[in-house]
């Protein structure tokens, strides 16, 4: 027995509607995937206290919360910044977050610094002494005000660059 006209005409109609969904959801995947991959923006001043806090010479751990402004959500979250006082009250302040792939890193008891998700290390001055970061620690621009309070611009940068690329607020 052979196929009408009609039936034939339906299979071909039931396949370009399928063929449309295919394209129309793979196209719809693409753009959430894209705007799930972007990453959040922070740009806060953080007051961190009293620069009599911070001993000379060593990193100190501080956890700050800031808003950051994502794809989905904005908010509030947890970052960890390292700060160590120089013998000429100068800072140096680096962003906890790893410059790979956003885990955030941890002070070595020899005084430099690991990422435990893909073992990145850098240096007391942040430099990379084993990859797979791309580059240094980030620094992070710090006010000290006339009363001796030390302040620290917290941002985001953009993930596995080689340069240090600020995300901007969108």
């Amino acid at each position: 027995m052979g196929t009408t006209k009609i039936e034939k005409k339906n299979r071909r109609e039931a396949f370009k509607i399928l063929g449309g969904l295919v394209v129309c959801g793979g196209g719809a995947f693409g753009i959430v995937h894209y705007l799930a991959r972007r990453e959040a923006s922070a740009d806060e001043t953080v007051k961190l206290g009293a620069i009599a806090e911070y001993p000379v010479g060593e990193f100190q751990k501080r956890i700050v919360t800031v808003t950051e402004h994502g794809t989905w959500l904005t908010g509030p979250v947890e970052k960890t910044i390292w700060v160590r006082r120089n013998a000429d009250d100068t800072f140096l302040v680096f962003s906890g977050t790893c410059p790979h792939m956003n885990c955030t890193v941890n002070l070595t008891p020899e005084k430099t610094f690991e990422c435990p998700c893909h073992h990145s290390h850098f240096d007391e001055q942040g430099a990379v002494t084993s990859m797979p970061a791309p580059r240094p620690l980030d620094t992070l621009e710090y006010r000290v005000s006339g009363e001796g309070t030390l302040s620290v611009q917290f941002q985001n940068f953009r993930k596995a660059l080689a340069t240090k690329e600020f995300v901007p607020l969108t």
